[in-house]
This record gives structure tokens, sequence and C-alpha cells, in this order.
């Protein structure tokens, strides 16, 4: 299996919370129209959107800390099986690591900040006095759309996260030394310019920085060079 194709497989593991993320705020999308049309008072508007947020994020948040791992172990065994390994190759015990974006900030704690930003926004919306409930309502669905576009922009950077730690770790198993990053996306000018051939060093890369993910949505593979038998 191609790097590309192992990719589409773990990240088919996190299709499900997408769509259940579309899904949740769709609802709350609704909630919102129906309490504004009804001239429902600020107070209640906001203690609503915050309950909702709050269900959201609980929900999406236990459902994430369950598939990263499984994303990671799909990573890792579809690329030992991809490069053929030898029964007599021991593989160590590997696990998903959560804290590795380099300002040492975890998904439970990038979601805690997005939410509390889009709810403060939202919060001073409801403060000043609209005298055309559309208006508000227009308002109020823009910072709902930003919420759900960041969930989402999350959850695909911590897949890939966890896709990389896997192919990493499979790698090194393995006894490659390097790996050469793949910009498989045209439209991804950024990776495919600043990236491109480098080589790098698989015990010393870091994801993120070495590795992918470079940015929210970052598609990039990379694959292991320079095979060195054990």
């Amino acid at each position: 299996m191609t790097p590309r194709g192992v990719q589409g497989l773990a990240f088919a593991v996190i299709s499900p919370i997408e769509d259940k993320i579309l899904g949740l705020y769709q609802q709350l999308t609704l909630m919102i129209e129906s309490l504004v049309l009804t001239n429902s008072s600020p107070g209640i508007i906001a203690a609503a959107i915050r309950q909702e947020i709050k269900k959201i994020e609980s929900e999406s948040t236990n459902d994430l800390s369950l598939s990263l791992p499984i994303v990671y172990n799909t990573a890792f065994h579809w690329t030992i099986v991809s490069e053929q390994v030898k029964a007599g190759i021991v593989i160590q015990n590997h696990v998903y690591n959560e804290n590795w974006c380099q300002d040492g900030k975890t998904f439970r704690e990038r979601i805690l900040v997005n939410n509390e930003n889009m709810l403060n926004s939202i919060s001073s919306l409801l403060m000043v006095e609209q005298k055309d409930n559309k208006v508000l309502l227009g308002l109020l669905e823009q910072e709902i759309e930003k919420g759900k576009n960041s969930w989402l922009r999350l959850v695909r950077t911590e897949a890939e996260a966890a896709y990389s730690q896997g192919v990493k770790d499979a790698l090194i198993a393995l006894g490659y030394l390097y790996a050469v990053v793949d910009n498989p996306d045209p439209c991804d000018r950024i990776c495919a310019y600043e990236v491109g051939e480098r080589l790098v060093t698989l015990a010393e890369a870091r994801i993120g920085l070495d590795l992918p993910p470079y940015h929210p949505n970052c598609k990039c593979v990379f694959r292991g060079i320079w095979y060195r038998p054990r």
C-alpha cells in the first residue's frame, strides 16, 4: 500500500467524528435561529449557546481521545505491512503521544481556548442591542461557522499528527534512517515549496516541524528511504 493509501485508511477513522461535528453545529444553528426569531432575551440565548457548545466540546473531545490512538495504530501497522516486514523482526510497543506540538499544548487545551474565544465573541454580540433580529442572527451564525471550521481543522490536524507518529515509529522499527516528505496535493503550494525533497533524519524528526502536519489541514505524507538491514 502506498503512503497515500495508508494515510487514507488512517483518516477514515475520524470521518464519523467530522460528520458528527457537522450535525451538532447544524442543530446549534437551528436552535439559535429559533431563539433569536422568537425574541428570546440575550441572557437566555447566551446560556443556551454555552450549554450546547460545552456539550459538543465534551462529546467530540471524548470521541477524539478514543480515535487518535486508532489512527496511530492504523498508520503504524499498515506501514509495517506495506513494507513486508519479515517475521523475525520484533516490534516494540509504541504509544500515541498527544503532546506532539512544539508549544506543549494538547488538543484538549486548544479546544478549551477555541471554544472560550467563540463564546466571548458571542457574548459581545449579544451585549450590543440589535433592532433587527435577522442582523443579529447573521452575526451569530458567522461565529458558529467559525467555531465549526475550527473544530474540523483541529480534528484533521490531530489526525495527521497521529498518522505521522505511527508512520515514523514504524519506519524506525523497520530500520529506515531517513524520510522524504511528499506533498500529493498540488493546491498546497506552501508545503510543496518549503519541504519538497528535503531529507529528514527519522530519529531526530519532530512532528509539526520536520514531519507533517505543518499547518491545519496539512495533507503531506512521507516515506522512509535508505534501508539498513538489521
